[in-house]
């Protein structure tokens, strides 16, 4: 059973986020996409065009440029690298090394695309949220298909699953299968998300068969495919917070926490190692430094986590082991001499200690020094081996430190 015991803050600070608006260059302040390029560059898609990212300018980019619109509302990415983006009256654009063309005039279903997906076979599939169903091949051939026209919006597209693709709709989650040209022909209402509001359907990258979906009344599930055309539905219920919140989006990162968007702020749901499970959930939002209003977040390939707001522009939050806010002065030391990092721990060494942070597990932080078996010396550097630490420290030589029996032992 998947819970969530608690809603908090590491070590109840107050978090910073670089944040980008339209005096820093951003076209507007409300942010509908992200994605990142081959080259690194951020692409920011907003309501009044797309921006080119570096890290320190934005380079913008409108219909004079080669949008198909200038009004961004969905993004995705294929595994050559090129940006897809959906418009709000029902045109796609591309960005390829750059270069943006349009591939889809608004004239052929004339409503919001609310979703794209590329499938394995570099096929393009789109929603409109009239009805449609939209599908380009590689070959740029396009085919239109009435799902749910003048019935119910479809909000979100996902992956193809045992000649299955998912499609969230206004009024539940269904599985329509393809048949051997790849074209829609039967629906399967999945139990479980029957009535709901299903805005988002995220593929988990980490477990096989796996999807999160987001709800606009109902919170966050997981949805598991055990064959034959039968799904498993898991209601993430065990926090009231989460529960009410409107799920706009949902990031899974390399160490498999989810990074949930609300109108209520951004939810990380962190993974626990030891009980292959997820628990806790920290709330960033306007009372630590973000905004309650999230619509987007990526994990870029460097760790960082960029967060797309309504109204507040783009923030930008670094990997929290370099977050150390609000530590009382005789609590930990604030300057550090040495540092090392392995998996998802990272080790510092203090002028009178040393600190282990890991965001992943129940105990997400410890300072070890005279009160525990340690020294009240500076760690110097740090060298690992296996489970083991070799601490070089300032005034007591040489220690060996096993990270799993939490011993310290002085070498000759």
């Amino acid at each position: 059973m998947l819970l969530i015991t608690s809603i908090s803050g590491y070590y109840g600070q107050t978090y910073q986020f670089s944040k980008y608006s339209v005096d820093q260059g951003l076209p507007q302040q409300y942010v509908y996409s992200l994605n990142q390029d081959n080259n690194g560059f951020i692409w920011v898609g907003t309501g009044d065009g797309v921006a080119k990212f570096d890290g320190i300018e934005f380079v913008n980019y409108s219909e004079i440029d080669g949008l198909s619109e200038n009004f961004v509302t969905c993004s995705t990415q294929d595994s050559n690298g090129v940006i897809w983006m959906g418009h709000n009256k029902g045109s796609i654009s591309k960005i390829v090394n750059g270069e943006i063309t349009s591939v889809l005039s608004d004239s052929l279903v004339n409503s919001k695309i609310t979703s794209l997906f590329i499938d394995g076979n570099n096929n393009l599939w789109a929603t409109a949220q009239s009805g449609y169903l939209i599908r380009v091949n590689s070959n740029g051939e396009v085919a239109k298909f009435d799902l749910y026209f003048d019935k119910k919006n479809i909000n979100c597209i996902a992956g193809i699953i045992d000649s299955k693709i998912l499609v969230g709709t206004s009024e539940g989650l269904y599985a329509w299968k393809l048949d051997k040209n790849n074209n829609p022909v039967e629906e399967l209402v999945i139990n479980g998300l029957k009535d709901i509001n299903v805005l988002t359907v995220t593929p988990s990258k980490s477990i096989q068969h796996n999807f999160w979906v987001g709800t606009g009344e109902s919170g966050l599930f997981q949805l598991d495919y055990v064959g034959n055309s039968k799904f498993r539905v898991r209601h993430f219920n065990d926090n009231e917070l989460l529960m009410e919140s409107s799920v706009k989006w949902i990031e899974e990162d390399r160490y498999k926490n989810l990074w949930v968007s609300t109108y209520q702020g951004l939810f990380k749901i962190i993974y626990n190692k030891s009980k292959d499970d997820l628990s806790q959930a920290v709330l960033y939002n306007e009372q630590n430094g973000l905004t309650d209003y999230i619509n987007k977040t990526l994990i870029d390939r460097e760790g960082n986590t960029w967060i797309g707001t309504y109204g507040e522009g783009l923030a930008m939050m670094k990997d929290e082991i370099f977050v150390f806010y609000s530590h009382g002065s005789n609590e930990v030391p604030n300057d550090t001499r040495s540092f090392y990092f392995k998996d998802d721990v990272s080790w510092f060494g203090m002028s009178t200690g040393l600190l282990k942070i890991a965001p992943n597990d129940e105990v997400k932080w410890k300072f070890y020094n005279s009160q525990n078996g340690f020294k009240d010396v500076a760690v110097t550097s740090i060298l690992g081996k296996g489970e083991e630490l070799f601490l070089s420290t300032d005034g007591e030589g040489l220690i060996r430190f096993n990270t799993q029996k939490e011993t310290f032992k002085k070498e000759a």
